[in-house]
């Protein structure tokens, strides 16, 4: 995508400012899974939307019978990102709502649970049982923006 300057009092035609900010709206997509969760049967809502270098991004995985969340989760990012992004989301375990953190890198999002145990809440990884224990129809959903590479 070309970038150019703009200057004041210029007439810009359409072709310039669709070329600028985009036109297609939200893309859907599924993500990849970097580590941390088998899909299974689950089921995914992923779409993202790029205007200039910034990228919007919003998740909703909802785990079937057959996913598992094992490890820390981290997803493959659909455009390419220069470090580092943040977002917010959370995850719903055995009917009880937590608040989540991401952290973008330059091709992965990191998907972080809160621990509240000390003075000050600080990023815990997930796992198997963190922040609960997962089972079917658990979920977890983030939005996130991001600088595009």
């Amino acid at each position: 995508m070309a970038y150019e300057s703009f200057t004041n009092g210029a007439v810009l035609p359409a072709s310039k400012l669709n070329s600028a900010f985009g036109t297609s709206g939200w893309t859907t997509f599924t993500p990849t899974v970097s580590t941390g969760l088998t899909v299974g049967n689950g089921v995914w809502s992923a779409a993202y939307m790029q205007i200039g270098k910034t990228v919007h991004l919003r998740i909703r995985f909802t785990l079937g019978t057959t996913s598992a969340v094992t490890a820390p989760l981290a997803l493959n990012l659909p455009k390419s990102g220069v470090n580092y992004g943040y977002g917010a989301g959370f995850f719903v375990t055995g009917g009880t709502n937590y608040p989540a953190i991401i952290v973008t890198g330059a091709v992965t999002l990191s998907i972080y649970a809160q621990n509240a145990a000390g003075t000050y809440l600080t990023r815990a990884s997930t796992s198997a049982t963190v922040p609960g224990t997962w089972a079917s129809t658990d979920s977890f959903t983030l939005s996130v923006t991001y600088e595009a590479a």
